[in-house]
């Protein structure tokens, strides 16, 4: 069994967007924090969108991500709070708790949620049906993965899907 180790990204009153996925991978965890894993496309993919370059990431220099995420209004998360999965195939999730999504966007000025992947798009529907509350004007983007396993698309196609949800 394995818990969510860290928290959301800071959310302040600039925060808009929540980019969730399932849950960290392997070398995300061992490093503390998301999407750290060199051959996920996460971060290029968001350098591209904002023309922006970032350090390679690592445990000394997250406050640097921190602060571009903030900069451009975005929070991330995952949507798996406990867990059994092997290594960090998607694949192999089972899930058995749930991070409280709406509870940490209910008093705030996020009104989009981008779902990262197939997987965090399925999750976050098993999140929904449990819910006995909505959040108004809340819209919801399915998008593809930037796992590397994605094949399918590549780092422009995925420029074209995402720049769509993150300007709305």
């Amino acid at each position: 069994m394995q818990t969510h180790p860290f928290a959301p990204t800071s959310i302040d009153e600039n925060s808009r967007i929540l980019i969730l996925g399932s849950f960290p991978s392997i070398v995300s965890r061992e490093v503390g924090f998301y999407y750290a894993n060199k051959q996920n496309r996460f971060w290029k993919l968001l350098c591209a969108i904002f023309d922006e370059e970032l350090p390679l990431l690592d445990s000394a220099n997250i406050a640097i991500y921190q602060d571009f995420l903030t900069k451009h209004g975005l929070v991330l998360w995952d949507i798996a709070k406990q867990c059994e999965i092997t290594h960090s195939d998607d694949a192999s999730l089972k899930i058995h708790a749930f991070n409280d999504i709406y509870t940490i966007i209910k008093n705030t000025n996020i009104r989009t949620i981008c779902l990262n992947g197939a997987t965090a798009t399925k999750l976050f529907k098993a999140y929904q049906s449990q819910q006995t509350c909505t959040i108004n004007n809340l819209k919801i983007h399915a998008l593809p993965s930037t796992s590397p396993r994605n094949a399918r698309y590549n780092l422009e196609k995925l420029r074209e899907s995402y720049m769509l949800a993150l300007e709305s």
